[in-house]
This record gives C-alpha cells, structure tokens and sequence, in this order.
C-alpha cells in the first residue's frame, strides 16, 4: 500500500468518527424543533459524505427517526426494557438450557422479580446501614443472626 492511500485511509476513519461523534450531540437538544432541524443537517452531511458506511447508517436511522424523535416529547427511553432483556439473557447463558419453559420462567421471576425471599418474622436488615466484610446485601453474618432462630 501506498502512503496517500494509507492517508486517504485516515481521512476517511476521521471523518466516519466526526460524523458518528456529531449524531451524539442529538440528545443534548431540548426542543423537538431544534432537534428536527439538527437531524437534517446531519442526514445531510452523512449521506453525502461519500462514506458507504455512513450512508447505511444514516438511511437505517432515518427509518426509525420518528421514534428517535419521540424521545424529545416524552423523554423516555427503552433502556429498562434492554436492562431486563440483558439479564433475561444472561439468565439464559448461564442455565445451558432449560428443560421446559416453566423452569426458564420460574428462573426470570427468581432473578428479575423482586421477590421477598426473607422467612416470616425473620427481621430484615436495613440496606442504608453499611456492611461490613463478609456480609452480604440484605443479609446477616453469622453473628448478627437473632438467638431467637436457633431455636
């Protein structure tokens, strides 16, 4: 290769990387008119920036733009959704499988559902104390445990 290929190379990366680091500047915009009025101008500029990649990208956002823009009307995100779906599928990853789909549900519900999982009377330990070495969240060390429950 070449050396003005190799900086033509550069050239290219760099502008990919402007036009990537421009699209991020979207979110920082309050009103869903000025915001509209950025989307433009961007779509403008990759789509004809010659960059194939970018082009791609910028036709894939433009797809989804009305949502996107929903963001600036309601500000709400599906990053709780992700959030769970991540954890569902780590649940998955762990498990190597799952009989059936009662143990996969029982497995989700056990992970993702908050559940209470104290004995009755059993008394809960405050999560704004600090916990010392050994402990673990929402939990006793062996010497906390009230003499009430050995028997």
């Amino acid at each position: 290769m070449e050396f003005t290929e190799l900086k033509r190379m550069d050239l290219n990366v760099s502008r990919a990387w402007a036009i990537k680091e421009m699209f991020r500047d979207l979110w920082r915009y309050v009103s869903e008119p000025v915001a509209w009025k950025f989307w433009k101008r961007w779509y403008f500029w990759a789509t004809h920036s010659r960059l194939k990649v970018m082009h791609e990208g910028a036709k894939t956002v433009k797809n989804h733009i009305t949502g996107v823009m929903n963001y600036f009307k309601y500000r709400v995100t599906n990053a709780t959704a992700e959030s769970i779906n991540s954890k569902i599928q780590k649940i998955k990853q762990m498990a190597c499988g799952f009989r059936n789909i009662d143990n996969f549900k029982t497995a989700i519900y056990f992970h993702c559902g908050g559940l209470d999982l104290y004995p009755l009377g059993y008394p809960r330990r405050s999560d704004s104390r600090k916990r010392t070495h050994g402990q673990r969240r929402g939990g006793y060390s062996s010497l906390e445990i009230p003499s009430t429950f050995y028997g």
